[in-house]
């Protein structure tokens, strides 16, 4: 690792994405939430807590979350999706609110029209989700 954060290997730099005092704020207010909901013990507030001061990138921040409940429904296993999820809206309105589900590959089209994608109210299949939007006219 150089001074400046970065990384190199044989093929491109890796630089380091520091955070900021905005992302600080939003995961304090996040672990604040967690204890105040019930969901996460003292001792364990205090631990992400320290580990979310100490951090200067976004990696070292999504590290002292790791192990914390998620802001997100996760779907059982048993309902999980194994083909990727392509919507399709093709001159109309599109609401993807509660009770939409949300592939670990997801891809949504509009046409033309508008779509609506409330992300809190979904059920996701995994941590991370690889959404592809597309917006043609």
């Amino acid at each position: 690792m150089r001074d400046d954060g970065s990384v190199t290997d044989d093929r491109l730099p890796i630089v380091a994405d520091p955070i900021g005092d905005a992302d600080r704020v939003t995961a304090i207010a996040r672990l604040r939430d967690l204890l105040g909901s019930g969901e996460l013990s003292y001792d364990n507030f205090s631990s992400a807590l320290e580990q979310a001061l100490a951090a200067s990138t976004h990696a070292e921040l999504e590290s002292a979350f790791a192990r914390l409940p998620l802001p997100v429904h996760l779907s059982p296993l048993s309902r999980r999706l194994r083909r990727p999820v392509v919507v399709e809206a093709h001159m109309s309105s599109l609401d993807l609110g509660a009770g939409f589900q949300l592939g670990a590959d997801t891809s949504i089209v509009a046409s033309t029209g508008s779509v609506y994608l409330d992300l809190t109210a979904a059920s996701w299949d995994a941590r991370e989700i690889d959404l592809r939007l597309e917006a043609k006219t």
